[in-house]
């Protein structure tokens, strides 16, 4: 007997390997329009782990 696995299985799943392993999003812009940069800049560091997995790995690259 084959079992097929449900989405709610597998959603629980993937929230566990996110929050075990931890995702970095790093984003840097800027604002230049026909050819004239006008000093509008944005970085944005976001990361989406457990507590445990972000003290662990990434708190020393956040902290620079």
């Amino acid at each position: 007997m084959i079992r097929r696995a449900t989405r709610e299985t597998h959603m629980v799943d993937l929230l566990d390997r996110i929050l075990d392993k931890g995702i970095v999003i790093d984003v840097w812009a800027r604002v230049v329009i026909a050819g004239l940069d006008f000093g509008i800049r944005w970085e944005v560091r976001m990361v989406v782990a457990s507590f445990t997995t972000f003290t662990r790995d990434h708190l020393a690259s956040w902290t620079q």
